[in-house]
């Protein structure tokens, strides 16, 4: 009996040949809009970085999965970022000047600074980005 499975999703080039090769039918989404073909791409860099964070969750804790796997999702983390580069014309010269930008300003991770939370003056015009962001809810 032949099934029907919904993707709904972008796929790497060679992955369409792969399926059609083993008998599947390939049925694409056909003259998408430009937002759409956005959306699509944004849904995938969301999907590869949960699938990194799993595979670093399995090591982290101790469980059954070894670096090799995480360096796999974080290959395809960077393949999807780099099409989305490619796609909207975004040069890694342009990425750099903007990392440095935000590190001059921000800082960078490395000293995996964790805030569990903060104390202000509600009135601090500072704050007004977290206060009205759902993101950073009030805690008693």
């Amino acid at each position: 009996m032949i099934q029907k499975l919904k993707f709904d999703k972008l796929v790497r080039d060679k992955n369409g040949q792969r399926l059609e090769k083993k008998g599947a039918k390939i049925i694409l989404h056909e003259n998408l809009d430009e937002k759409t073909v956005q959306k699509y791409y944004a849904l995938k860099i969301v999907e590869e970085a949960q699938e990194v964070f799993e595979e670093a969750e399995k090591i982290f804790s101790n469980n059954e999965n070894s670096k090799e796997k995480l360096l796999a999702e974080l290959a395809d983390l960077y393949e999807i970022l780099d099409g989305f580069c490619k796609k909207y014309k975004i040069s890694s010269e342009e990425i750099t000047a903007a990392r440095a930008e935000k590190s001059e300003y921000r800082g960078t991770f490395d000293d995996s600074l964790i805030i569990n939370y903060i104390i202000a003056d509600p009135d601090d015009p500072q704050l007004g980005y977290f206060k009205d962001n759902p993101k950073y809810p009030e805690i008693a």
